[in-house]
């Protein structure tokens, strides 16, 4: 599982780490968005982590 997000939403990166998911990447400057480039947060978690107890 895979969540991407604006580096800048941070109640979106709480709640990716909140449900288990952990910090794979933080992409600098890659999304252009309106009028701006951005950065980009990716979180993920290994499907066998989905099932852990």
């Amino acid at each position: 599982m895979v969540a991407q997000m604006d580096a800048r939403n941070t109640a979106s990166a709480r709640l990716a780490t909140a449900v288990g998911m952990r910090h794979e990447a933080h992409m600098r400057q890659d999304w252009w968005n309106k009028g701006e480039w951005t950065d980009t947060l990716v979180f993920g978690m290994p499907a066998e982590d989905r099932n852990a107890p």
